[in-house]
């Protein structure tokens, strides 16, 4: 009878053991899940550094251009003041 008992109190040890395990395998799974969502983050942050280097590209012809204009305005403007303020510089 004491062997027989024994043995089930060592079944129920194996019994809470396999509980335990398939729980510590539920926060493995979970723990995989927190990975793969710090991944798919930074896919994410990676998809929109993209898009503003291609937006910031797309940019460039046009700021091209308005420079272009605001360096015409600039040299007009100097020859302007050269201009007006040239028989100051020489007195």
């Amino acid at each position: 009878m004491s062997g027989s008992s024994v043995k089930s109190v060592g079944a129920s040890r194996v019994l809470k053991i396999a509980k335990l395990q398939k729980v510590f395998r539920m926060f493995r799974a979970l723990r995989t899940a927190k990975i793969l969502n710090y991944i798919f983050q930074g896919l994410d942050l990676i998809r929109k550094v993209y898009e503003m280097l291609y937006k910031i590209f797309i940019c460039i012809p046009i700021v091209m251009k308005l420079s272009i204009i605001i360096i015409i305005f600039f040299y007009i403007y100097a020859v302007i003041g050269v201009e007006l303020f040239a028989e100051n510089l020489v007195n």
